[in-house]
């Protein structure tokens, strides 16, 4: 056949519709002269030429050209490539066809363009190209060779240019296998981007390449649809492939059932997506580069040259949701950050990340999410940064493993949370950073958190002596209107690293019931400045303490059950003589309800001071000390703290509850206390108590003031001021070693308050007799503490004053033993001068002269004899004795009367003396006692 017959069929064909399948070569230059044909007179001016099973010899040159028939090629093969530079036409479609390249740049399609189940070794070409309807691209294989004509303007590397491309329908490029770069910037797609099943690898260049290592080229992409690549998606509109061509075997191998495939980056900033982001079925790896920094100032803002992003979305604006879920891999960073999403961020099952790497895994910092975050059962290698993020629904972590070790795990740092954090079940190698968040609820019930991070500069400060790391949960600054929880859920909540709720406002509870923690250095729990509802940490079990300094609790603080050691920074401490972290600090914290503690287990101080609880402290059955881990039987791992060597001669305060302020205070040790307790200065309503708490090594009860006391050891029959009095008799009532540089004498009152406590609650209740009991028992103490101060001839005398103030007046206290004493030793001196006389008592006989008595006689041997000769006077044993034991007062016998038998002189002198030391010691206590009056009332 002919030249002219070839395109004079061809152009015949072009407008009747009929198939060309024959001769089986055809040159490029007859096909063009039929394309370019005009129609004749009555000719319709459009058509199709549909060629089939043929090969054309050359390029097809259709440059500038304008043609009303569309070109159809079904199984064919062009030994060139297809020009159609600035040329217009109705309509493309390479169905099954090989080509070398298709350069379409500015190129006007009005209908459709199929590009389906074929081959472009050289690429294809559509910038800046207008198609009215879709593109189809389904199953074709692209590049990788580059075209090496004159007229080439596409760069290397790149088999499918599209930039600017403009597309009134879809692009559908599911299958496909795009050996180099797809480069869709700044394009505008009218319906759906289909991915499904393709094969993405960027090129090898080692030019200087404007966007390295990336496969899909997309900044400022405009999609009307979704960008779609998952094979589960039930799509309104998919290609057609033709049913006598279906089972040839030509262009991509790929199949339905295959993954999305990417090898480098998909560079998507400034997309604007009206539909969603759906790439479940991806799979996405880096196409290499200079490993990944980590800048301390937190991920960059621009991941243009970010080496390990494989799906950067940054800026992005979609409408509908971005789902990374199940089949999705990632093997390197997804970025998102800016981004605005309209429905749900959700990479559920998704697996992110490069596991030799602690760098990034999902950045979405400043993001604005319209509905929520999923990542439920996600493997994550690297840090999900989403701090400065506006979340209006919930973030679920729920059972997903997020590895960073020594960085954020989570960071969700200033972000704002309509809903509920969730990481329930999560285990995470690194922090949870939710600092100054505003969220629902915060959850990581059943958790296991590990490897805080010591890389963050933003939080974390060198040579900070009190947290040389960063939290591993920090809520610090939190803004949480419902709860924190930290509850078992099938395991409990454990945590290698401290929790710190430091500043943080909960309008609901805190609750880590039964956790795991364990702190190298620092509080396991730094709870400081907290203002919730209600602290529920029963039966916490940590390496470290538990801190709620100044917090401000409206509800109930439950610690009961709780087990609290060492860390080893406080062993060293304590060895060092230095005073280690308290184990419970709760330190001018005002608690509106219940403190209870019962059951608990400490190790270190146990520190209330300056605490204001409105309802009850209960502390019953609490351990304290090295007895608290003697009588333990759990350890987080099976590890238990180790155990301090303490320095002579140091007792370390166990408890301090000075200056504490609750209406019902329960503190019945478990063991006895080994330790010091402070319970100075605190106003107690009801005070509960046992024998343990008495044998603490030192007390300073100072300023201690309660109204009723209850005795958990109280036996029947037995009386309670006595059984305190024992216990303050066995106990050192002294200040701890920290407020006395050496054991020496108290002042009184340090010594008399428990005394004068116990006195005023039984002289409230009536009970006046008791309370002098007391305070009888307070002056002997204090007496004995002087003498025993005192030594040489001081001590002696000390010693003398003590006994004889005791004896005679009972310290000012009983002052009716006065009284015996004068009862006792005035009939002792009737009975001696009645009936033990060496002589018989005088008897004056009177001399009368002249009717008057001028004197009177007794017998020379009488004794005593009066000290006036002739004296008249009667002589009265009675009176006599009692006239020696009275001083001031004469009753006229001392004075009158007087023994010439030594023994009797020195018995008598015996009396007055005793007399006057009896009167003495009575005045003086009486006065005293006036004197103190006011103050132990």
């Amino acid at each position: 056949m002919g030249a002219d017959e070839l395109w004079q069929r061809l152009a015949q064909a072009s407008r009747t519709g009929e198939i060309v399948d024959s001769p089986g070569v055809i040159p490029a230059e007859a096909l063009r002269r039929a394309l370019l044909r005009p129609p004749e007179m009555g000719e319709h001016p459009t058509g199709q030429l549909h060629l089939q099973g043929v090969e054309i010899e050359g390029d097809l040159d259709l440059r500038g050209a304008t043609l009303g028939i569309q070109l159809t090629l079904i199984d064919c093969i062009v030994r060139g490539g297809l020009n159609l530079l600035e040329a217009s036409l109705p309509g493309l479609q390479l169905d099954r066809t090989a080509a070398a390249w298709i350069d379409a740049a500015t190129c006007v399609i009005t209908l459709e363009v199929w590009l389906k189940e074929s081959s472009f070794p050289a690429g294809v070409d559509f910038t800046d190209a207008r198609v009215g309807g879709s593109m189809h691209l389904d199953g074709s294989v692209f590049g990788p060779h580059d075209r090496d004509d004159a007229i080439a303007a596409v760069p290397r590397g790149c088999p499918i240019r599209m930039r600017r491309l403009t597309i009134g329908g879809m692009l559908s490029a599911p299958r496909i296998d795009c050996r180099g770069l797809f480069d869709l910037a700044n394009s505008r797609i009218g319906g759906d981007l289909e991915l499904d099943s393709a094969r993405l690898a960027a090129a090898n260049r080692s030019a200087v390449d404007p966007v390295p290592h990336t496969a899909l080229n997309g900044p400022d992409l405009r999609v009307a649809g979704s960008l779609t690549a998952d094979r589960g998606h039930d799509r309104g509109r998919r290609s057609i492939v033709h049913a006598e061509v279906q089972q040839r075997q030509t262009g991509s191998l790929r199949t339905a059932d295959d993954l999305l495939e990417v090898r480098g980056r998909m560079y998507l900033p400034g997309v604007v997506i009206g539909g969603d982001v759906d790439l479940s079925a991806a799979q996405l790896a880096a196409g290499g580069g200079p490993p990944g920094e980590r800048r301390s100032t937190g991920p960059s803002g621009d991941a243009q040259f970010d080496p390990v992003a494989v799906l950067v979305l940054d800026r992005a604006e979609v409408r509908g949701n971005v789902e990374l879920n199940d089949s999705f891999q990632a093997h390197g960073s997804v970025r998102a950050s800016g981004i605005e999403i309209g429905g749900d961020l959700r990479f559920d099952r998704a697996g992110i990340g490069m596991p030799a790497d602690t760098m990034y895994a999902v950045v979405a910092d400043g993001a604005v999410v319209r509905g929520q975050i999923t990542g439920t059962d996600a493997h994550v290698h690297g840090e999900i940064c989403l701090q400065d993020a506006r979340i209006q629904h919930n973030v679920q972590l729920q059972r997903s493993i997020v590895r960073a070790p020594g960085a954020n795990a989570v960071n969700l740092s200033r972000a704002t949370i309509g809903g509920t954090v969730d990481c329930g079940r999560m285990v995470a190698e690194g922090s949870l950073r939710l600092s100054d968040i505003t969220a629902g609820s915060v959850f990581v019930s059943g958790a296991s958190l590990s490897a805080p991070c010591v890389v963050d500069q933003m939080i974390y400060q060198v040579g900070a002596r009190e947290i040389p790391f960063d939290p591993l949960l920090n809520l610090i600054g939190a803004q949480i209107t419902g709860t924190v929880r930290g509850n078992p859920s099938g395991q409990p909540f454990r945590a290698r690293g401290s929790i710190a709720l430091r500043g943080a406002r909960v309008s609901r509870s805190v609750q880590f019931i039964s956790a795991e923690i364990a702190c190298d250095d620092g509080p396991a729990v730094d709870a400081s400045t907290l203002t919730c509802s209600d602290l529920f940490l029963a039966g916490v079990d940590t390496i470290g303490g538990v801190r709620f300094t100044d917090a401000r609790i409206s509800g109930d603080v439950d610690l009961t059950g709780a087990y609290l050691r060492w860390d080893p920074e406080s062993v060293a401490d304590l060895a060092a003589g230095r005073l280690p972290l308290p184990s419970i600090d709760g330190s001018a914290a005002e608690i509106g309800g219940d403190a209870w503690f019962d059951g608990t287990r400490a190790q270190g101080l146990v520190r209330l001071r300056r605490t204001t609880v409105r309802r009850s402290v209960g502390m019953k059955d609490v351990a304290y000390g090295v007895v608290a881990v003697h009588n333990a039987s759990r350890a987080i791992d099976g590890e238990d703290a180790p155990m301090p060597d303490v320095a002579d001669g140091s007792t370390p305060l166990e408890l301090d509850l000075a200056m504490l302020q609750t209406p019902d205070l329960v503190v019945a040790p478990a063991q006895p206390i080994r330790g010091n307790v402070d319970l100075s200065r605190a106003v107690i309503l009801s005070f509960t108590d046992n024998g343990n708490l008495w044998h603490a090594e030192r007390l300073d009860l100072l300023g201690l003031q309660y109204q009723v006391h209850i005795d958990l050891d109280a036996k029947p029959g037995e009386e309670d001021w006595a059984t305190q009095i024992r216990r303050f008799e066995s106990t050192k009532i002294l200040p701890p070693p920290s407020a006395l540089q050496t054991d020496v004498a108290l002042p009184t009152g340090q010594l008399s308050q428990p005394y004068l406590q116990l006195a005023a609650i039984y002289r409230a209740t009536g009970y006046d007799s008791i309370a002098r009991r007391i305070l009888f028992e307070m002056r002997k103490r204090e007496w004995a503490q002087r003498t025993a101060s005192s030594s040489g001839v001081r001590g002696l005398w000390m010693s003398f004053a003590s006994l004889l103030y005791r004896i005679t007046v009972g310290y000012g206290y009983r002052l009716q033993l006065a009284l015996y004493w004068l009862v006792g030793l005035w009939l002792a001196g009737f009975l001696v001068f009645a009936f033990l006389a060496p002589a018989r008592a005088p008897e004056p006989v009177a001399i009368v002269e002249d009717g008057r008595t001028q004197a009177c006689v007794v017998l020379p041997e009488a004794d005593p004899v009066a000290d006036q000769p002739g004296y008249c006077g009667t002589f009265s044993p009675a009176l006599y004795s009692l006239d020696l034991l009275i001083p001031v007062v004469d009753l006229g016998q001392k004075s009158s009367w007087h023994y010439r038998d030594e023994g009797m002189q020195l018995f008598s002198d015996v009396l007055q003396v005793a007399g006057w030391i009896l009167a003495t010691a009575a005045a003086t206590a009486a006065l005293g006692l006036v004197g103190r009056a006011d103050q132990e009332r």
